[in-house]
């Protein structure tokens, strides 16, 4: 392959209308390690800033029992930044700061939750959900099997598990608390796989950071309610 024919070749790769999966091979290697580093920044980010509000648990419970209107906020800004993000994610170095104050705000979500909860419950849901994410992402990245049919399925079973959620607000019940919290960890496990690999057939090269948050979002949901799940067993 001659040179130019080489260039317009990976200038093609780059384009935002070609998938990675379509791409070469150190394009896409490219793009999982630009991929995974940010992934890991923001996980240790996120690590980092709940471990620290755990040290302020006595006096952070208190104070969110009765300012319960901050996690409202930071959840308005954190969907304020997506949609942010979404119009901003090719314009650099825009992007990464959008990116930052979004898992910046998404670490303080997570951190001032799990304050809430007893550390031993917060270490085991840690130690889980690391396990399930890092098998399931090597499992679905070598793996030869299709998961996009698996779509419409997704789809339908979080919108019926937002339907339940808001439901059992009225009723309460620690059965229904229980069984929503064991579908939701099912369901995000689910969606990790999917979007682990719908990302390399629908995302452009130059879309890693939107990749990012993609798994980032579902990692978390994972956690909060692998914590949901263990949190019920215990008081039962």
């Amino acid at each position: 392959m001659s040179s130019l024919s080489l260039g317009r070749k990976l200038e093609n790769d780059f384009s935002y209308n070609n998938c990675v999966k379509d791409a070469d091979v150190y394009i896409q290697m490219e793009f999982l390690r630009k991929l995974y580093s940010i992934l890991c920044a923001q996980l240790v980010l996120t690590c980092t800033t709940g471990a620290v509000l755990l040290t302020f648990k006595e006096q952070l419970s208190p104070f969110l029992a009765e300012n319960s209107f901050i996690l409202l906020l930071l959840i308005i800004a954190s969907l304020v930044l997506l949609i942010a993000m979404f119009y901003k994610r090719y314009d650099t170095p825009m992007n990464f700061i959008l990116l930052f104050s979004f898992t910046l705000v998404e670490s303080f979500f997570v951190g001032l939750v799990v304050v809430h909860f007893d550390l031993a419950i917060v270490l085991q849901a840690f130690l889980i959900t690391a396990a399930l994410t890092i098998g399931l992402t090597l499992y679905t990245l070598q793996t030869k099997r299709d998961f996009s049919s698996w779509a419409a399925c997704l789809g339908t079973l979080l919108m019926a598990l937002f339907i339940g959620g808001v439901l059992n607000t009225f009723f309460a019940s620690p059965a229904i608390h229980l069984a929503l919290s064991i579908s939701g960890a099912f369901l995000f496990a689910c969606l990790l796989i999917f979007d682990t690999q719908i990302i390399m057939e629908r995302f452009s090269a130059e879309e890693y950071i939107a990749a990012s948050i993609t798994l980032y979002l579902d990692i978390l949901n994972l956690f909060l309610y692998v914590l949901r799940v263990l949190q019920t067993a215990n008081n039962n």
